[in-house]
């Protein structure tokens, strides 16, 4: 209930201000018990009581509960110098006047009414310092919500409270906060429903919600002792008009006046009362704490009320005690730290308020002014009565009219905090917080009469490495006094490097950045440009930038085959926070001389290739880093495994091999890798160094070659063994050397023979078209007819057999491979008695007779596989397949 009282209590002040504010006498200093006598009176009309005498006497008096009250609010804002614990409630009163006929009666006969109805029921106002006489008021609730353009409004009206005046009066309404004030003119009711003009007295129409509250303002004002006849008796009372839902706040702030207070002000409004956050006579600010001392929850009061009194105010009355003032010398530079106690802390020793000497013009209602003569600094926290306020230093001027001036320009919001200032060169003020200490109840603030003097200390690292974060600090002190300057803003720098820092509570600043600068000597140092009321100042000590400590760490292959192409890699960073170092040249060595070099990436990562030519064994693989202008040397090792290469060996030689004393030359080549390459990376390069030896076995015969620089073998087997024919395996090995692995390979060849003397012949047409199961004819007394020859028809005396061949092949592979024979008719002379199983047979394009000789050309060897059933005699045909080709 407390923002609602609050938001009510406004609108009052609102509707004094507009008849003015009684002036209160200056009087004398008031201090010892000083009792008020509370008057409650009602109306003719409105007899109801709207609250118990239990409200009033736990709000003045304390009855109870132990909850602060109007007698302890005087006693703790006056320092124990004054009481009002013998404040008297008396009760109920009804006067003789209808609310209208009260309503038209000025202030003072208001008092004079409540008064005499009081001396009347058998009250004496004798021995009381002041009067406060509290009248019921008329309040609601909306019963709808009522639209911004809406000309009625539904409201339910309490029981007691339900005496409105005659019409046309003033409302108010506004919700609990008072954020949407509006006054309202009723023009006529019916029942719940008001007729109302909308926005009255500078307000704006606005929508409110039900349950807002509704209210007609009453009465509220102040003021100091005056004479006054109750009863037929005469008195000198201070005295107030209160409403009945009155709240501590406003019933201090008008006691207030009582007194002899007046309002206090805030400078930049200083043509008006009110708005001083900082105090009670500007009570009902929005900074204001209203005590909440309710209907609902009588008894259990949640809130103090507030503010306290500002310090001008205080001294007004002399409960600030003179020792507790401190007064600033500004006609010279002088300059000063202090501490300021809370100024609702009296039980801790020390200053509460510091004044320096200032001459404003300060502009006051009515086009006048008045001229200070100081300002006025005290510290104001959130606790005890002060609650409601925002704590800080603040500034007071104090004017030749004794109205106190609130420097709510002072900054943004009207209060100095930690690490803020102020200047006003032309007073030679100065003033800088340094600090608040919310447990000893104290703010720490220099004061001088020119700028401050700071001093400014280099405190960061000295020795950094190249390449790392490095961390500067620096402090800010006053100077002499050591206070810390706290949220002032530090150049940090090193070399040509700097960054900003803000300082801290304790005024140190820090902030960090990575060293750029090459190894050596250089100055680092706290800078500080000043402010508005501090000179600069600064600081430096020597700083060593050293190399940046490296590290390499080896994470590629640790073995690979010889003469294979292997990925070394390794990362070179910072040992201490293992950041990558990009951009450096990495040397990798194998063993005496393999080697490649890489520069690191942005993760510091090297990588290249290299080809190991040493022979395969256990290596040790060398990493190496600088030397290096900014960054120290490193190195790693790894253990490295050269492995002997895979090799592939392939049969290259014939696989048709001739039978007999004229030798066979049998050839293979062998390769790197190849078909046998077990890691996948692929090649069929010549071995180097070559001379690699390659046997071949064919049967029981064997001979052997060294490989030449293309990786060939060969060697000839001076005689074929021609006991059986057929097909035979040639077995090619390499056995490995020190560089190589071995390889083998298996060929199938098909070993022939020609007949014994001479040689038999089949066409080159029939050779041709014969497939693997033709049955080709090279002996026969129809060989003209068997067989097909590209050129021409053939003798029928040419019965396939050649008596004489110019030159048949007696190596294999075939030296030549084409010539020509010769022979006489039919079987003269006869053909060999027998045949070889597999027969070399020329393959003939023309026979021709001239006389008694048969000639013809070869160019083609093939080998047929013989039949059975061969005779020399024509009649006994040759036959067989052809299995294979030798030459042409």
């Amino acid at each position: 209930m407390a923002n609602r009282f609050l938001a009510r209590l406004w609108l009052l002040v609102g509707v004094v201000a507009l008849i003015g504010v009684l002036l209160v006498p200056a009087g004398s200093a008031i201090s010892g018990s000083q009792k008020w006598a509370i008057v409650l009176c009602n109306f003719s009309n409105q007899t109801a009581q709207p609250n118990p005498l239990a409200y009033y006497q736990q709000m003045f008096q304390g009855t109870g509960s132990s909850n602060l009250d109007f007698v302890d609010y005087w006693r703790d804002n006056s320092y124990g110098n004054l009481d009002v614990s013998a404040t008297t409630v008396t009760g109920w009163h009804t006067i003789g006047e209808t609310r209208d006929q009260w309503a038209a009666k000025s202030r003072l006969n208001k008092r004079i009414d409540c008064g005499n109805q009081a001396e009347a029921d058998g009250f004496s106002f004798a021995g009381y310092y002041g009067f406060v006489t509290i009248f019921p008021e008329v309040k609601a609730t909306l019963s709808a919500t009522a639209g911004a353009g809406d000309t009625t409004i539904s409201v339910t009206t309490a029981a007691a409270y339900n005496y409105y005046p005659t019409v046309p009066f003033i409302i108010n309404v506004s919700d609990n906060a008072g954020s949407d004030n509006e006054t309202m003119n009723v023009t006529a009711i019916s029942g719940s429903t008001f007729t109302v003009t909308r926005g009255v007295g500078g307000t704006t129409a606005v929508a409110h919600p039900a349950g807002e509250n509704v209210g007609v303002p009453g009465d509220i004002f102040g003021a100091g002792p005056g004479g006054f006849t109750l009863g037929g008796t005469g008195y000198t009372l201070a005295s107030a008009v209160l409403p009945s839902d009155v709240n501590l706040t406003g019933a201090a702030h008008e006691t207030g006046h009582g007194f002899s207070y007046n309002h206090s002000r805030k400078l930049s409004t200083s043509t008006t009362d009110y708005a001083d956050c900082y105090d009670i006579m500007s009570a009902y600010d929005t900074c204001s704490v209203a005590g909440d001392y309710g209907l609902s929850n009588l008894g259990s009061v949640s809130a103090a009320a507030g503010p306290g009194i500002t310090g001008i105010y205080l001294d007004k009355q002399g409960w600030l005690d003179p020792s507790r003032i401190f007064d600033l010398d500004n006609s010279a530079c002088n300059q000063t730290t202090m501490d300021l106690v809370a100024l609702n802390q009296n039980g801790i020793s020390g200053k509460f308020v510091a004044r320096i000497p200032a001459s404003i013009v300060i502009n006051t209602p009515g086009s006048t002014t008045t001229t200070s003569d100081k300002y006025w600094l005290e510290y104001r926290e959130a606790t005890g009565w002060d609650a409601g306020v925002p704590p800080g230093v603040i500034l007071h001027l104090h004017g030749a009219d004794n109205y106190a001036y609130w420097v709510d320009s002072a900054t943004s919001d009207g209060r100095l905090v930690s690490g803020e200032e102020f200047a006003d060169a032309a007073q030679k003020t100065y003033v800088a917080v340094n600090g608040t200490d919310t447990v000893a109840h104290k703010a720490k603030i220099t004061i001088g009469g020119c700028k401050l003097n700071a001093t400014a200390t280099y405190t960061g690292a000295t020795t950094g490495d190249f390449n790392d974060v490095v961390n500067l600090s620096g402090d800010l002190k006053v100077t002499g006094s050591g206070a810390p300057v706290p949220n002032k803003t530090l150049t940090l720098t090193l070399g040509t490097q700097s960054c900003v820092g803000t300082t801290d509570a304790n005024g140190l600043a820090s902030c960090a950045f990575t060293i750029t600068q090459h190894p050596g000597a250089y100055t680092a140092a706290a800078s500080f440009g000043g402010s508005s009321v501090y000179n600069p100042a600064s600081g430096s000590a020597p700083f060593t930038v050293t190399k940046e400590e490296t590290r390499l760490r080896y994470t590629g292959a640790t073995t690979s085959h010889y003469h294979d192409v292997f990925t070394v890699s390794a990362t070179l960073d910072d040992p201490v926070d293992s950041l990558p170092i990009g951009g450096k040249p990495v040397t990798f060595t194998l063993g005496s001389g393999d080697t490649c070099t890489a520069t690191t990436d942005s993760a510091g990562v090297a990588t290249c290739t290299i080809t190991p030519t040493q022979v395969p064994a256990a290596y040790s693989l060398a990493i190496t880093f600088g030397p290096d202008t900014d960054y120290a040397d490193a190195s790693a090792s790894a253990s490295f495994a050269v492995t002997r290469e895979e090799t592939t060996v392939t049969y290259s030689g014939p696989t048709v091999v001739l039978a007999g004393s004229g030798g066979a030359t049998l050839s293979a080549t062998l390769v790197e890798d190849g078909a046998n390459d077990s890691d996948g990376d692929g090649g069929a390069v010549a071995p180097f160094p070559s001379g690699q030896t390659i046997t071949f076995s064919l049967g029981s015969q064997t001979c052997s070659g060294l490989t030449n620089p293309g990786g060939v073998a060969s060697c000839t087997i001076a005689s074929v063994a021609g006991s059986t024919l057929g097909s035979k395996t040639v077995e090619t090995s390499f056995a490995g050397d020190s560089y190589y692995l071995g390889s083998s390979d298996s060929d199938s060849v098909l070993v022939f023979a020609f007949p014994s003397r001479g040689a038999f012949v089949i066409g080159d047409g029939s050779a041709a078209t014969a497939a693997a199961t033709t049955t080709v004819n090279w002996w026969s007394h129809s060989w003209w007819e068997l067989n097909s020859l590209s050129g021409g028809g053939t003798p029928p005396s040419f019965k396939g057999f050649a008596g004489a061949v110019t030159t048949l092949p007696a190596t294999s592979p075939a030296a030549l491979c084409g010539t020509t024979f010769r022979t006489a008719p039919g079987n003269s002379p006869p053909p060999t008695n027998d045949v070889p199983s597999f027969m070399g047979v020329l393959v003939a394009g023309a026979v021709t007779k001239t006389g008694s000789n048969l000639t013809g050309p070869w160019s083609k060897i093939v080998v047929v596989q013989t039949d059975a059933g061969y005779d020399p005699s024509p009649g006994h045909p040759g036959t067989g397949k052809i299995v294979a080709t030798f030459c042409g």
